[in-house]
């Protein structure tokens, strides 16, 4: 199995000598600067209605040589993947704002194992949503109402991640956030996933319902601890159970914890969760923990970074025993911790895995694993 990635989007650079790349920077800021001006909300009524039109164009280059692992499925290409959107931010007041997102993404490949939903998803509405502020500051609640993204901590179990696939997750969803100071937010929300049809418009999956609760403590500058509690709830009673002609719903609850921050050279992440419930009658034990310490040099040149880092999903231990043990990674941004060829999970998994970082530019850091 062999595989390519080459991403290329309008704020894209290549980098060179340091010498050039600094030059290429100053370049690179102007634009920004010019293109920030450009999309700086205008005013349709006043200052009380305002507009902001925003729009991106992605192409992607990728070479699949047995890319799925299967010689019996002929999946060798190469891959040229573009995507275009056009996106609307109505602003009226501070109280409510609208946002609509189109989009139409092609995979321009040989194969039609190369076409599929991942990356197919023609002239379609990508996200549609309003956000309703509470005027009052003794009241400091908002409500988003509408096709959304949704994205908690490190994305493990649910992210939004805009790379890897060319057509994210998004989720059909009613969110209400509450923050009631600066170091403090309670988010809960209700959803289904949205299912993409690559020449159809999308819709959610009414079978299944995503519940959750979500806060985010900062309780100082450097360190912050998130705690949360997802529902899933699948209503097709066709499930397969691990014990011979036992079907039935999934009823799984997911409940943990993450903590990250840094103290000095030092910094640290962690977050575990623990599932119960019920799947087709099976009673669910799983659980799963990730474990992340560095330590920066600073004061050294491009201030080197080591780490290392633990990763668990359970596993089944008897498929056939009525306990599924086999951690659910819900909706997760699998490509940011395992890769964007995307065939690692958070499940059946125990990985360690040594770091070494720098940092030869302000724009960025470079980080080689094993």
């Amino acid at each position: 199995m062999f595989g390519v990635f080459l991403f290329l989007t309008a704020n894209g650079f290549t980098a060179e000598s340091s010498h050039e790349l600094q030059e290429k920077m100053g370049k690179v800021q102007r634009l920004e600067s010019a293109l920030d001006k450009a999309a700086k909300p205008f005013p349709l009524y006043g200052e009380n209605i305002k507009l902001k039109i925003g729009g991106e164009f992605r192409y992607q280059f990728e070479f699949r040589n047995d890319f799925d692992l299967n010689d019996a499925s002929r999946d060798d290409d190469l891959l040229h993947l573009v995507r275009t959107r056009l996106d609307f931010n109505l602003g009226l007041g501070h109280v409510l704002r609208f946002f609509a997102q189109g989009q139409d993404a092609e995979s321009f490949a040989g194969s039609g194992l190369n076409r599929t939903s991942a990356n197919v998803n023609r002239l379609d509405l990508h996200q549609l949503y309003a956000e309703l502020t509470s005027p009052w500051k003794e009241v400091p609640l908002s409500m988003t109402l509408g096709r959304q993204k949704l994205s908690y901590g490190d994305q493990r179990f649910v992210g939004g991640r805009d790379l890897g696939a060319l057509v994210p997750r998004v989720f059909d969803a009613a969110k209400l956030s509450y923050t009631p100071v600066d170091w403090f937010q309670a988010d809960a929300w209700i959803s289904q996933v949205v299912l993409v049809d690559r020449v159809r418009p999308d819709s959610a999956d009414h079978g299944e319902n995503f519940y959750g609760f979500y806060t985010q403590l900062h309780p100082t500058r450097n360190h912050e601890l998130d705690t949360f509690l997802f529902v899933r709830h699948d209503r097709d009673n066709e499930l397969v159970g691990e014990r011979t002609g036992e079907r039935g719903q999934l009823k799984e609850y997911t409940l943990g914890n993450r903590f990250k921050g840094k103290t000095g050279s030092v910094d640290y992440g962690t977050e575990w969760a623990w599932q119960f419930g019920s799947r087709a009658h099976d009673d669910i034990k799983a659980w799963a923990l990730y474990s992340d310490l560095g330590y920066t040099f600073v004061s050294t040149p491009w201030q080197p970074r080591f780490d290392v880092e633990f990763t668990h999903g359970s596993g089944d231990s008897n498929p056939n025993d009525g306990h599924f043990e086999n951690f659910d990674n819900l909706f997760p941004s699998n490509e940011l911790h395992y890769g964007d060829l995307g065939f690692a999970g958070l499940r059946n998994m125990n990985s360690i895995k040594l770091g070494l970082g720098a940092k030869p530019h302000s724009a960025g850091r470079a980080n080689f694993y094993h």
